[in-house]
């Protein structure tokens, strides 16, 4: 349950407190045993693209890394291989982004809901684009017979365009009502996004608030380069004046020095060849170096406001070129990230290897589907496109066109189908029908159309063969209590019946939570075995609640009795340690 250094007193251990006579301990005795092991990465290790308290960063990216690199080590010294299962949980989404597959957080949710966007060079979120959020735009005027909107001409008939940054903008005319000012409009998120439609009719979202939150920084841009125009005027005419300024400046010092010249009678006859004369009633060289002064201050500062606003306008500039939405930026760190972990499980596996003789099994990371509110990767779809995208990332690695990382040589040089199988066995999802279940609080259909909607989705994963282990518990919809299999309303029967028949071979791991073995037994009880479905404690006589005191003898761990108050996890009922 621990990240960084952890501690056992406080419930929080990590790999690295288990040392090598401990490791191995556990590695023979599940082999004496004759059961298998997977590994899990800390539960509060969530996220691999990289996001924390103050945006994404890499930082926090790496970090996360390094926790599942240390559980994939232990992985490889335990288990010989398996999966390596981490939490996702990438970025945060509105669960009403599904809301034609009837799924909705709260009332109102999909006219509420936020995209957002991320400076793809920092990493830091910009803005979130709100379904309701309003903006106020110029009205584009209209040519009255064809409806289109009028470009400005220029002196030649051909459209006007003012170029900004290297690229041409075409110059509309705007809309003047009554009183010759320009016409301002409402435009509304939810109906300005109905204009981004892809091929198949969908709304694109990430396109339409990157467009609108542009249309904002437009805006601001226009009018940073409008400020820029007027002050770079003033600086001009600034300019021109101080030099007029200063040549008339030179005649007069000049003049002053000449004796005996009548200079009121030569400024008079002077006057129109001077560039710039003073007064009569004033001395000329005082009154110029003034004069000068405050133009020099004027120029100053129509230079640096013109410098600011230019500026100003290049960093909206940058900012509108490198914005992306959070699941273009979020999804391409976490494939980056999950890509280099099972790079890493490679790297492991080939060590097994040489140390054993064989491979015993493939060492892969196994991302699993986490809760609707912790975002990205959270619905099947998107877990599916996490696979997808960090097996390309990886078979890019492997393979790069025949040019392969300095890593995946130290493997062996793969041809592109060979990368593409690698990735495939390194990289395959946890799929956790428990998690999936807890989408059924936010489902605003029956339950018969809830169950159909989680067999649809599992069909979809089989088909696209993402599914590579999986995780069974038991709730009722709203959290994931882990009551005991066949307790809640998950349709786990019908879920192992459905990977049966798709043909999946991994494994399936029952997931327990306080009631320790009795997760096993249960899952048996209810769903599996007649073995193990004895009568309850309470239907005979032997029952602790008709005067008998003493406990099944199958029981195990922390349900069997105390012995001397030590730790009973490796007793057997008669109390003598296993070993």
């Amino acid at each position: 349950m621990g990240a960084g250094k952890g501690s056992m007193g406080q419930g929080a251990p990590t790999p690295e407190m288990y040392g090598k006579e401990e490791r191995e301990a556990i590695r023979h005795l599940a082999r004496i045993n004759e059961v298998d092991t997977s590994t899990h990465v800390a539960p509060n290790v969530q996220g691999f693209a990289g996001l924390g308290e103050r945006g994404f960063s890499e930082e926090t990216r790496e970090k996360n890394l390094m926790e599942v690199k240390r559980t994939i080590d232990f992985a490889a010294d335990v288990s010989r291989g398996g999966p390596v299962v981490l939490h996702t949980g990438e970025f945060p989404r509105a669960v009403s982004k599904f809301t034609e597959e009837k799924f909705e957080a709260y009332l109102g949710e999909e006219k509420k809901q936020i995209h957002y966007l991320v400076n793809e060079k920092t990493g830091e979120i910009r803005r979130g684009v709100r379904e309701d959020e309003e903006i106020w735009v110029p009205v584009h005027a209209k040519n009255e017979k064809t409806g289109e909107e009028i470009i400005l001409k220029d002196e030649y008939g051909k459209p006007k365009k003012i170029t900004l940054f290297d690229k041409e903008i075409p110059m509309y005319q705007y809309q003047l009502d009554k009183q010759g000012n320009i016409e301002i409009e409402k435009k509304v998120f939810s109906d300005y996004k109905k204009q981004f439609k892809n091929r198949e009719g969908k709304i694109d979202e990430d396109k339409a608030a990157k467009s609108f939150y542009e249309e904002q920084l437009k805006a601001e841009q226009l009018q940073a380069l409008g400020q820029a125009d007027e002050y770079e005027n003033h600086y001009k005419s600034a300019l021109e004046e101080r030099e007029k300024i200063i040549k008339s400046l030179k005649f007069y010092e000049n003049l002053s020095k000449i004796p005996g010249v009548d200079k009121e009678k030569l400024k008079q006859e002077l006057r129109t060849n001077v560039p710039f004369m003073p007064p009569e009633e004033v001395e000329p060289v005082s009154f110029l170096k003034e004069r000068l002064r405050e133009t020099e201050k004027r120029m100053n500062y129509g230079q640096e406001t013109a410098i600011a606003g230019r500026k100003n306008a290049a960093r909206i500039q940058d900012e509108i070129i490198h914005t992306k939405s959070i699941e273009e930026y979020g999804l391409e760190k976490s494939a980056e990230t999950l890509a280099r972990a099972g790079l890493y499980a490679m790297e492991k596996e080939k060590q097994i290897q040489r140390l054993e003789g064989e491979k015993e099994k493939p060492l892969f990371i196994a991302p699993e589907n986490i809760f609707p509110e912790n975002g990205y990767a959270s619905h099947p779809q998107e877990l599916k496109e996490l696979i997808l995208k960090s097996r390309e990332q990886l078979k890019k690695n492997l393979w790069m066109n025949g040019n392969p990382t300095d890593k995946a040589r130290e493997l062996e040089i793969y041809s592109e189908k060979d990368a593409e199988r690698a990735a495939n066995e390194h990289i395959k999802a946890t799929f956790d029908i428990g998690h999936l279940n807890t989408w059924r609080k936010y489902f605003r259909g029956d339950e018969k159309e809830f169950h159909q909607w989680i067999k649809n989705q599992v069909d979809d994963l089989n088909k696209a063969k993402i599914i590579g282990h999986i995780h069974l518990s038991d709730n009722f919809g709203y959290y994931d209590e882990h009551v005991d299999p066949g307790e809640g309303n998950v349709p786990i029967p019908q879920f192992i019946k459905q990977m049966q028949e798709s043909g999946y071979k991994g494994k399936m791991i029952i997931e327990p939570a306080h009631q320790d073995v009795r997760a096993w037994t249960k899952f048996m009880s209810n769903f599996a075995s007649p073995v193990y479905r004895t009568k309850l404690w309470t239907e005979d006589d032997m029952g602790f609640f008709k005067g008998r005191s003493y406990s099944p003898t199958y029981i195990v761990g922390g349900y069997a009795p105390e012995s001397g108050g030590e730790e009973t996890d490796w007793r057997l009922w008669s109390g003598i340690r296993l070993e």
